[in-house]
Formats: structure tokens, sequence, C-alpha cells
């Protein structure tokens, strides 16, 4: 019997540290902000041939993925971390010349049955935060971050992404409780330090 998706929990990530093409190694990872929704849309190259007058074969594939997360607050630390922008003695300060830094962006989904799915994205870049301020009236109004976020194959991990789902036999209590504790790139769920 399937199970339903009821919830997303937490938003976790994790600098990446080295990049070359045949390493990716990542910081600490650091569940950052209170997940309000995130929508996963797959990124797809289409190619249709024709011949004799009609189309005779079609395929697509997957180029990236891009990802809207909605959350309560994005920490100034790793805003700017992944803006590029500098801060000297609190003081934060953008330019025309920030470059966007690499980074892998992880997620929790609740499911009934208390069970859950959980992703990691292990190489990311985003455009730059949106936040939305609202004025309270007769009633306060919290104010939120979105975040758009690209999720891209590295070539040192040849994957978009790694996902368990409970769902499947084969996943573990023990996969579920180490999955956070380090970015999985591999088929293999490993605990980190």
């Amino acid at each position: 019997m399937s199970t339903y998706k009821i919830n997303v929990v937490g938003l976790w990530v994790a600098e990446v540290e080295k990049d070359t093409d045949t390493e990716l190694t990542f910081k600490k990872v650091e569940k950052i902000a209170e997940m309000q929704e995130i929508q996963v849309s797959p990124k797809i190259a289409e190619g249709h041939l024709y011949g004799d007058g009609r189309k005779v074969h079609a395929t697509n594939k997957k180029t990236s993925y891009e990802m809207s997360v909605d959350m309560t607050a994005l920490p100034q630390k790793f805003k700017s971390y992944i803006e590029g922008t500098t801060i000297n003695t609190g003081v934060e300060s953008g330019t025309s010349k920030d470059q966007p830094r690499a980074f892998a962006v992880g997620f929790k989904v609740e499911k009934t049955e208390n069970k859950s799915q959980c992703i990691w994205f292990p190489y990311c870049k985003a455009k730059p935060t949106e936040e939305s301020v609202k004025q309270s009236e007769e009633n306060l109004n919290y104010s939120t971050d979105k975040l758009t976020i690209t999720a891209l194959e590295h070539k040192a991990v040849n994957r978009f992404y790694t996902k368990i789902d409970e769902d499947n036999a084969d996943v573990t209590s023990e996969m579920v409780e180490n999955f956070f504790t380090k970015v999985q790139t591999k088929d293999t769920i490993e605990k980190g330090v």
C-alpha cells in the first residue's frame, strides 16, 4: 500500500569545499531553516525527428532540476555564501562582481504511516534570495524568504540527486537516521562524523 506525502520538514545545506572533475567534497552539514514549501521541477531538453512528413521519433532527457523553496528565514551567513557576497565586521555588501557559490541541499518529506522520503541534491547554485516583507497592521505579518535553486549533475558524482523513500522495503530506519549526517552521493547511505 502506498503512503502519502503530508509535510515538508527542514532544509539541510553543506557548502562545497572541493570542486574538481574528479572530486566533490563538502563542509559540515547544517539544518538552516524551517521549510514552508518546495517545488522541484526537472528541466528537459527535447528532440523530435521528422521523416516522410511525420514525426517518427521523440525523446527527452533531464538537463537539471529547478527548485523553488519557501522558508521561514535564510540565515545571513548562508545567504552571503550562496550569493557570493562578503560580510566584514557584520556588514554585508553585494556587488556586480559577486559569483554564486556551489552547495548541496537536502530536505525531508513526512508521509503517512510514520514514513518519510529524504533527498540530497549534491551540486547546486542559487539565484539571489527573494525576500517578502509585509507591514504589520491589526495582526503581525511574518516575512519569509524564497530561494530559486538549480541542481546540476556533477561529473565527480554522476547524479542530480540521491533519494530514499521508506515505501521501498530496502530502506531501513538506520538509513533515514543517517541520511542528513552528511551529503549522500553514493548508492549506499553512510553515516557522517
